[in-house]
C-alpha cells in the first residue's frame, strides 16, 4: 500500500496499472478464502472482526488508489472524470473471478489466465489521454 500512496511514478501508466492489478490479485488469492470461510459458517466477517467504516482493512488501500488516479488524472497522464468510480471499478473487476470460485465452484465461468491483462488494457484504453 504504501507504494500506492507514494502516488505514480514516471514509467508508463499501462506498466503501472499491470503492477497494481498483480497486488490486488495477490491480495484477493491470500484474503478472500479467510473471508469465504468466515462467510459459511453463518457469520458476517465485518461484524467479527469488529471492522466498522473507518477500520476495514481494505479502506486504506482504497482511499491510496483513488487518490493515484487522481494524481494521474491531475497530471494528465489519464482521463478520469470519477477516480473514485475509477478505483472502485477497477478493483471490483479483479475482485469477480475470485468471488464466483468460491460461490459457484466448478460452475463458475472460465475467464482465461490472462483475465487480469485483459481487464488492465480495457481500463487503460478508457483512461488514456486522447490527442486533440
Amino acid at each position: 500500500m504504501a507504494e500506492i500512496e507514494q502516488g505514480p511514478d514516471a514509467r508508463p501508466v499501462l506498466e503501472q496499472m499491470r503492477e497494481l492489478a498483480a497486488k490486488i490479485d495477490a491480495f484477493l488469492v491470500q484474503q478472500l478464502p479467510c473471508i469465504s470461510v468466515l462467510s459459511a459458517a453463518k457469520t458476517h466477517p465485518a461484524k467479527v472482526l469488529n471492522w466498522e467504516k473507518e477500520g476495514w482493512p481494505g479502506m486504506p488501500a482504497h482511499r491510496a488508489m483513488v487518490g493515484w488516479f487522481a494524481r494521474l488524472a491531475e497530471q494528465g497522464r489519464i482521463v478520469a472524470p470519477s477516480p473514485t468510480a475509477l478505483a472502485t471499478a477497477f478493483s471490483s473487476s479483479l475482485q469477480v473471478p475470485h468471488f464466483m470460485k468460491h460461490a459457484l465452484g466448478s460452475a463458475a465461468p472460465e475467464l482465461g489466465e490472462d483475465y487480469r491483462e485483459r481487464v488492465v488494457e480495457t481500463f487503460w484504453r478508457g483512461i488514456e489521454p486522447r490527442s486533440a
